[in-house]
């Protein structure tokens, strides 16, 4: 398990919060997200998709999470009721590519955490995680084919 080391600008996203556990919460966020795209007329093609975890599902009350589904365009992107504006924070992050459905990303988070930060040495910032939907479900109908990168931010 080797990830791409990488810095990256800050991003400015539109986001949609949601409370409880990760099935629930980012469904309705996503649902919530799907919903401004329709009404605004945004293609999906244009669209970067990100989500961002706030908390462990293994160790925090699961009705107390919160996950962010992000969106970002080019174009002028404003937030409009529930949909908010963020900037995720740029810096140094380890990039994990996983291929396939999402049911098998918690396997990938398993083996971050347990086995390559221990044996890398590195040291995760304070900044949270987000995973970048590459290839996803709102463009592809196979989930064989959907593509995520996990971003986890790393010190310098």
């Amino acid at each position: 398990m080797e990830p791409k080391i990488k810095t990256i600008e800050p991003i400015e996203v539109l986001y949609v919060r949601k409370t409880g556990p990760y099935v629930k919460s980012a469904q309705e966020a996503w649902s919530a997200i799907a919903e401004y795209i329709k009404k605004k007329g945004i293609s999906g093609e244009k669209i970067r998709s990100l989500g961002i975890s706030h908390g462990d599902p293994q160790t925090d009350d699961a009705n107390k999470l919160l996950y962010d589904a992000c969106i970002f365009f080019e174009g002028d992107m404003q937030p409009e009721g529930e949909v908010k504006k963020q900037t995720i924070e740029g810096g140094l992050y380890a990039i994990f590519t996983h291929k396939g459905p999402y049911d098998g990303l918690q396997k990938i988070y398993g083996e971050i955490f347990q086995e390559w930060l221990p044996a890398s040495g590195k040291k995760i910032k304070n900044t949270p995680m987000f995973e970048d939907y590459v290839v996803y479900r709102m463009t592809e109908k196979d989930p064989s084919k959907w593509i995520t990168d996990i971003y986890v931010p790393i010190e310098e």
